[in-house]
């Protein structure tokens, strides 16, 4: 009786392994999308694999949020009127963020898990940041509290605040920001080392800089550190294409804005430039950091493909 009962038993954990692994691997039940010449981003979070792109074929510009298995894509959401560019979004884990000129003072957010998501608008109050020009925003960085945002466009040039602001997560409530909050975040050991240089100084100042650059398959980490009270500054840049040293430039400026080239000046301003050797006029990612305050001016920030 005994042996009867394990036999049955055996037989309905295999029956359960192979059930089990046929549901796994089920195609979704979703609509597929085939991605011709346009560019999208692919990202991963917990071995679930995601895509941002285009879908062409809409009468308006559409943007869509997709899913990917056994190398098919799958539509999980499209968001009508909604342009896809390098900045008109932000992956942080399982969550993205969209900002659409449909709606220029909203931000919608996608909480993925699996093929299930939940999508919530924040309904931003510009009331004490009024000179950006909500219709030009991107991303800077997303954290738990805060999305930070910033426009090359402004509504009066004549005022000189009005480029950067943060928005709390909280109350949707936005103000003026200095264009960037510095952030430690431990990376984890998914990313890899791929650059590193000290400020040119190191060897006659005591007081010297660092240009860390890593990467992983969805991003590229750049964290910029000193021995002085700047500290650390950290960013990170959406890619889908691996870099080499070949592919990075650091610029060593002084506080006058020209390149440092004696040792009886002081380091002003680093630009940290991510190249597109295809086409040498094109930076995919320029940043230069002020090491004084730790502002940070965005130059070009585009996906790296």
């Amino acid at each position: 009786m005994k042996r009867k009962v394990a036999i049955i038993l055996i037989i309905v954990v295999i029956l359960l392994g192979i059930f089990g692994f046929y549901i796994y691997h089920l195609e979704p039940d979703l609509e597929k999308y085939t991605f011709s010449n346009q560019e999208f981003y692919e990202f991963q979070y917990q071995g679930n694999t995601y895509a941002v792109g285009d879908v062409v074929g809409e009468p308006l510009s559409t943007t869509g949020l997709f899913y990917k298995k056994h190398n098919n894509y799958y539509i999980l959401d499209e968001i009508n009127r909604c342009t896809y560019t390098d900045s008109s979004f932000y992956v942080k884990d399982n969550k993205v963020y969209f900002h659409c000129y449909f709606h220029p003072d909203t931000i919608l957010e996608y909480e993925l898990d699996g093929i299930r998501f939940q999508r919530k608008d924040y309904l931003l109050n510009f009331m004490d940041a009024p000179n950006i020009s909500q219709l030009h925003m991107q991303f800077n960085k997303v954290d738990d509290d805060f999305i930070y945002l910033y426009s090359v466009v402004k509504e009066d040039d004549a005022i000189e605040e009005g480029n950067y602001v943060k928005c709390s997560l909280h109350d949707n409530t936005c103000e003026y920001s200095n264009g960037y909050t510095p952030y430690q975040t431990k990376l984890d050991h998914s990313f890899r080392l791929v650059y590193e240089e000290d400020s040119p100084n190191k060897e006659y100042s005591d007081n010297y800089y660092q240009v860390q650059i890593y990467q992983n398959v969805n991003e590229v980490a750049v964290v910029v550190s000193s021995n002085t009270s700047f500290g650390e500054l950290q960013y990170s840049i959406k890619s889908n294409k691996e870099i080499t040293n070949d592919d990075v430039k650091i610029e060593w400026t002084t506080p006058e804005g020209s390149l440092y080239h004696s040792k009886d000046e002081e380091i002003g301003t680093i630009g940290v430039m991510i190249l597109n050797h295809d086409n040498r006029y094109t930076d995919y990612s320029t940043r230069f950091i002020d090491v004084q305050d730790k502002s940070v001016t965005i130059s070009n920030n585009q996906i790296i493909q």
